[in-house]
Order: C-alpha cells, then structure tokens, then sequence
C-alpha cells in the first residue's frame, strides 16, 4: 500500500486472463506445462558393426554366390557321357559268358545268410550310362522290403556296336531299383542302337575292397568286371533271384545277377567336373556355417 497526499491505494490483485488476446496461447495451461517435467524419450542403441565384420560378411555372401553358379555347371557336366572316340577298344566286345565247375556257397552279411549258386563264368567290359545304388538311404525295396543286403548297385552299361558311334549321345537313360530304361530320342539313335548290347548288371559282393570300387563307378565310367552270373537264396526265408543267362532276352528277368570277383574302372569320365562339383559342394556348406 502507497500514500499521496493523504489518500491510501491498494495493489490491485493481478488475475491471469485464460487466453491471450494477441497470440490465441491457453495462459493457464502454459504456465501448468512449464511446470511439468518433460518427458525423456531412450533412444534405442544399434550395434555399430566394424569395418573387419563388414569386409568378412560380404567376402563370403561372394564366396556362397560363386559356389552356387560352380555347383549349378558342374551338375550338368558331371554325368555327361565321353565322345564315341574316347571309348577304349576293349569295350567294342561282348560280354564272355563261359562254363563254370564253381559249387554253391554261403556267405553272411550282417545276422543275414545267403546261398550263392554260380551259372556260368562272366566277363564284361562296359560303359556305364546309369546305375542305382542299392545301399542309397532313399532305398526301401532292398534293404526293408527284400532284406537284401547282398545286391549293392545295379549298373546299365553300353558294348559293342553301341558304343562305336555317337548314337547313344542322342539318347535318355535311367534306372530304377530294378530295372534300366533307355529312350531313343532320336531318328540315328533308333536307326543304330542294338538290345543285345545293353544290359542291366545287378551286382553282387560280400568284399568290402570290390564294394569300395563299385560305389566309385559313376555314369560316363568304362568299367572292367569278372565274377559269376549267379542264382542266389536268402536262408531262412523265400526271398530267392535268379540271373538271365544269353543277351537277346528283354523285359522281366532279362538282368544279368553277377557275384563279383573283380571290379576295375578302366577309365573315369569328367574326372575336372566332378571335383568342382564336390568343391563347390564343400564351399557352400563352410560358407552356411560361417
């Protein structure tokens, strides 16, 4: 309180307004709002990765990229089969088929028992255009349905007069767990293909050095192979196979049943393909892992 002359005046009580005629502002609320603490907002960390991280990371998405574009060649090069003139002179021939004195005998595999039965001497050389693998994961007709643990791959395979010429280029084969198909895809290959000289070999072994060399012949392959055609009987159970014995028969029961004595590869096709293929295989694998 102030006094001029004589008169007494009181301050008069300043009452904020709730808007501001100039600007439009809420005074009350304004004035609420510095009051308040402002609200933080964490801003989230991300891992910075270092340059090291970055360089290995992009060396080996190069690395997965270029091991799929080998591995993607490399399977359609692999399987091709050799030029009529890289086939070796001793396939020209047929197979020789001979008389044998061998008796009948047993051999075990596992808790299973087999009677082997030789028919005649047997001799072939061949070139392998497909084959089936008897102790693949994928079988079920030998190992579960049959109980066959003798039979460890049957191989279709071109001599004489088929394999003198290109014709079986032109032409599509494949094989089946018990059987090969091969079909003429063209009007030379009709013209030149002869049934006496293809085969399906069920092949049999109870030696793991001859087992190793089978597994080992692959489509393209020329192979050298000696034994028996043979009948032979699981003991304790009807499961018995028999062996065609001349090369002019077709249809069911016209596969040759050989017990091997001996097993060669007398010459590997797409030896280079092959080991890109396994790299590149290996590479894609190491680079998933890392």
């Amino acid at each position: 309180m102030f006094s001029i002359e004589g008169y007494h005046y009181l301050p008069k009580k300043i009452i904020p307004v709730a808007e501001c005629i100039k600007c439009g502002v809420i005074v009350n609320k304004y004035l609420e709002m510095q009051q308040e603490e402002p609200e933080v907002y964490e801003t989230p960390e991300f891992p910075v990765q270092k340059v090291e991280h970055l360089k290995i990371k992009n060396g080996v998405t190069i690395t997965l990229l270029v091991g799929m574009v080998l591995l993607f060649v490399a399977l359609f090069q692999k399987d091709k089969l050799p030029d009529a003139n890289q086939i070796r002179k001793s396939l020209y021939q047929e197979p020789k088929q001979t008389q044998t004195r061998a008796l009948a005998f047993k051999t075990k595999i596992g808790d299973k028992t087999y009677t082997i039965t030789p028919l005649y001497g047997y001799e072939l050389w061949g070139l392998v255009v497909s084959y089936y693998d008897s102790t693949g994961w994928w079988d079920i007709t030998h190992k579960f349905l049959w109980k066959d643990l003798l039979n460890v791959k049957d191989i279709c395979v071109l001599y004489g007069f088929n394999v003198r010429t290109d014709a079986y280029k032109e032409m599509k084969f494949k094989s089946g767990s018990w059987t090969c198909h091969a079909k003429l895809s063209t009007e030379r290959a009709q013209l030149q293909f002869f049934d006496r000289c293809l085969s399906n070999n069920h092949l049999l072994s109870d030696r793991k050095d001859v087992k190793k060399a089978v597994m080992r012949a692959k489509r393209g392959d020329q192979i050298y192979l000696k034994g028996y055609l043979a009948a032979y009987a699981r003991s304790g159970s009807s499961f018995f196979r028999g062996s065609s014995t001349t090369r002019t028969d077709t249809g069911d029961g016209a596969c040759e049943t050989i017990y091997l004595e001996e097993f060669k590869i007398l010459k590997k096709a797409n030896t280079f393909w092959r080991i890109l293929f396994s790299t590149a295989t290996y590479l894609i694998a190491a680079c998933i892992i890392v």
